[in-house]
């Protein structure tokens, strides 16, 4: 049996471009959907490890002044052990 096309053409071309935008707009949403759902547990790992920084900032702190007095120490130390040296070599 012949088919016979009774559409005119510019409705079958506004069918395809309407079916057309319809999976344009689909593959949009869904594209945007995975990069949510992709970029949920990336925003909350980056919170956790902002906290994480924040604390170890604080540890960093609040060590600071017992470096800085554990490095004069050493410093006193070295310069003590010059002077047991040069007494040392001035009795032999």
């Amino acid at each position: 049996m012949i088919r016979i096309n009774l559409l005119p053409r510019k409705l079958i071309e506004k069918k395809k471009i309407g079916a057309f935008v319809v999976f344009v707009s689909i593959s949009i949403l869904f594209s945007v959907l995975i990069c949510v759902l992709l970029f949920l547990p990336l925003r909350d790992e980056l919170q956790a490890a902002k906290r994480r920084l924040e604390l170890e900032q604080l540890t960093l702190r609040k060590y600071q002044p017992i470096l800085q007095e554990l490095e004069e120490l050493k410093r006193e130390e070295s310069e003590l052990q010059a002077r047991l040296t040069s007494i040392e070599n001035l009795i032999v």
